[in-house]
């Protein structure tokens, strides 16, 4: 029996097939205590932090960035490292998971314009802003946005879930030109 607990995506209140990982909030190949915060994910609704059910040695399986499917294995935690690869190879799966970009759309953008989209913590979307009749989804920070810029939804190209960072991207700027 192995002494090796992966940590999954839970089930429970997500609607999705995958979600992405926004945020690890402990290292790899570091040591972890029960209760930790590990990791911040994001749905298309919410987005909600995963802790630590014991403690040990962590080794990420899906990095900052990636979108695992909902029930895959986030980490491993071990004793030791050692431990932690034996687990792995005898579960057949010693690689991260990849960083997908086509399980969610990017927003399409203009000739000239440069795409720099990347996952972020945008608040959680809710039911007004869904783009009735079509998949488009935005999160509340880039509605909020699009309403301080007067803007409306069905001027930003894209499909799937609109985050701030993509309105920003589609405008030619990034949050540090926000605050400055």
């Amino acid at each position: 029996m192995s002494n090796v607990t992966e940590v999954r995506i839970p089930q429970e209140n997500v609607n999705d097939e995958r979600v992405a990982i926004l945020d690890w909030h402990a290292a790899d190949g570091g040591r972890v205590e029960t209760d930790q915060l590990l990791v911040e994910v994001e749905t298309s609704k919410a987005t909600f932090e995963i802790r630590s059910p014991v403690s040990g040695v962590l080794r990420i399986l899906a990095p900052k960035g990636s979108e695992p499917r909902v029930g895959e294995a986030l980490c491993c935690i071990g004793p030791d490292s050692a431990a932690i690869e034996t687990h792995m190879a005898k579960a057949g799966a010693s690689r991260p998971a990849p960083v997908l970009t086509s399980s969610r759309s990017a927003p399409s953008l203009d000739s000239g314009q440069s795409a720099k989209h990347q996952p972020t913590g945008a608040s959680p979307v809710t039911a007004s802003a869904v783009t009735p009749g079509s998949s488009r989804r935005f999160s509340r920070k880039a509605l909020d946005l699009l309403r301080a810029r007067g803007l409306k939804e069905q001027d930003v190209p894209g499909s799937g879930l609109i985050r701030e960072a993509d309105v920003l991207s589609w405008l030619g700027e990034s949050r540090s030109d926000e605050s400055t």
